[in-house]
């Protein structure tokens, strides 16, 4: 059995090699609360977070925009997280 610290740590591994990253995004506090380290590797979210929710749409895929605005709208008005994945584009056009 892998220790919490072996988990984790393969885990990081995992999410840093596929080049995905996640955060979590306080509506009530308006900012972001947690967040990976593997967000800086995609060059389209830069090395600041975003601060506002056009600031987390700017990198996403423009046809994927509308789904995950209004998962974000829903969330804000009803009061539940979400868990969205979508398509960004990178600085270089490339799609992740």
């Amino acid at each position: 059995m892998q220790s919490w610290y072996s988990q984790k740590k393969n885990h990081r591994i995992a999410v840093n090699q596929a080049k995905i990253a996640f955060w979590r995004w306080s509506f009530i506090e308006e900012k972001m609360t947690h967040w990976s380290d593997e967000y800086k590797i995609i060059d389209a979210m830069g090395v600041d977070l975003q601060t506002s929710d056009e600031d987390m749409l700017k990198p996403v895929l423009e046809e994927d925009r509308d789904r995950v605005d209004k998962i974000y709208t829903d969330a804000y008005e009803n009061e539940h997280g979400y868990d969205v994945d979508y398509r960004i584009v990178d600085s270089d056009g490339s799609i992740r």
